[in-house]
């Protein structure tokens, strides 16, 4: 299996934050997408779906 992305915290604010990262090993398959998990401010956790080309995203 693919290993995780190598992720970094580019910024943040208290209501927001900027991600940044590096695709892990692939094994030689192609990367489909990404899938973030994040929890909300209530506590519950939630997934927002990536492009396979992304390398960033910020959450509000």
């Amino acid at each position: 299996p693919p290993s995780a992305p190598v992720l970094y915290v580019t910024s943040s604010t208290s209501t927001s934050v900027l991600l940044h990262w590096k695709s892990g090993y692939n094994g030689g398959s192609p990367i489909t997408g990404y899938t973030l998990h994040y929890r909300t401010t209530h506590g519950n956790l939630d997934e927002f779906q990536l492009p396979r080309r992304a390398t960033n995203h910020e959450l509000k």
